[in-house]
């Protein structure tokens, strides 16, 4: 849905939402989905508060702090977005994806401490996590930020390649192996990966792993070609 899903995705979601609404408006899952359903329109703003209310009913709610650290990202408020997602992760030790999204902030901020210490809890997590799903494209691309953190970069290659060869046509699996791929220098395959994957302008332009390519010819037209 953040990701370009359209026009269809967003007004299911706001259907969806103000049934919630309508049946149980004072429940925390009721206001997150009415957020998530602003956050699909772009309505930052409201998603937000929305998101924060739910927060305000149940603190410790991980999957209301995980899209606020989304809702943050996209605005390009990477300190914001990383808080979130640590919060996320600090509230709930079955979620896998919170610390790997958090990451990238603290590289942003030269905090290589916390930077390990959130890749060896995502990397911890999502292998109890593909011990029951070992066919997720999505464990994998996640992870191959925090393996090339705890200096495991061949892993991280293999673990690249598995996502690709499970998800070949996905549009979050080349976007995410086009942000591996630019990290490790590997120009070229970044940008084919980066063409035809997510819509999202705003998260691209946001995602400090992709800082290597902002020069490149290839990407400024990919940028141009998309919508704002």
């Amino acid at each position: 849905m953040f990701h370009g899903g359209g026009e269809r995705s967003c007004s299911i979601a706001e259907e969806a939402a103000g049934k919630a609404i309508e049946l149980a408006p004072e429940r925390a899952d009721s206001l997150m989905a009415r957020g998530l359903s602003h956050l699909a329109r772009k309505q930052y703003e409201d998603a937000e508060a929305d998101l924060r209310s739910a927060i305000d009913l149940e603190p410790r709610k991980s999957d209301a702090w995980y899209f606020l650290g989304r809702s943050a990202h996209l605005q390009g408020r990477r300190a914001d977005a990383c808080r979130y997602f640590s919060t996320a992760a600090e509230n709930n030790a079955e979620d896998w994806e919170s610390p790997l999204l958090a990451l990238q902030g603290y590289e942003s901020a030269g905090d290589a401490d916390e930077a390990r210490r959130f890749a060896r809890m995502g990397i911890d997590r999502t292998e109890r996590y593909l011990e029951d799903y070992p066919d997720s494209p999505r464990a994998y691309y996640l992870g191959t930020s925090a393996l090339l953190i705890l200096g495991e970069a061949d892993r991280a290659r293999r673990w690249a390649e598995r996502a690709l060869d499970l998800s070949p046509d996905d549009n979050s699996t080349r976007y995410n192996l086009a942000c591996f791929y630019a990290v490790i220098g590997d120009a070229d395959r970044a940008l084919d990966l980066l063409e035809n994957s997510i819509s999202s302008r705003a998260w691209i332009e946001n995602d400090s792993e992709l800082d290597s390519l902002r020069g490149h010819p290839r990407y400024r037209n990919i940028i141009e070609s998309m919508p704002d």
